[in-house]
């Protein structure tokens, strides 16, 4: 990690002040991180740490919540002067991964496909009883 030493002085006393640089590795914590598995405490892998800063956004919680299963996907469209238009994905579609960034969603047959989080809305399929996903495009 980049830093700089530098001696200031104010009032005719002089200090010693070390400057730490910014980092693309946001946020910074003071030690590891660490997750439960079963009764043992372990050192959380690097996938694992991303996981746990994304649960930091609600949208990304809420999300990672339903990794794994069948969600409701909706594109949205916008068109000038238009209501919005609709397409539903196929069944079976499923939450591959989030982060704070964007989704990843795994089709039958193996396809994935990410999309940036900001463009991604979530509510409730209540009809299906499952998470939906509106991407607007």
């Amino acid at each position: 990690m980049p830093f700089l030493i530098k001696v200031i002085e104010a009032d005719g006393r002089q200090a010693l002040a070390v400057i730490i640089f910014g980092s693309e590795q946001r946020p910074h914590f003071a030690g590891r991180a660490y997750v439960r598995r079963g009764s043992e405490t372990i050192e959380a892998s690097a996938d694992q740490f991303e996981r746990l800063v994304a649960r930091r956004n609600s949208k990304a919680d809420r999300i990672l919540a339903y990794k794994g299963q069948q969600v409701t996907v909706v594109n949205r469209q916008r068109v000038a002067y238009q209501a919005a238009y609709e397409s539903n994905w196929a069944e079976g579609t499923t939450v591959a991964d989030c982060n704070q960034f964007w989704v990843t969603l795994a089709q039958l047959g193996g396809d994935s496909f990410s999309f940036p989080l900001s463009r991604v809305e979530i509510a409730f399929d209540n009809q299906r009883k499952r998470l939906r996903l509106e991407i607007e495009r």
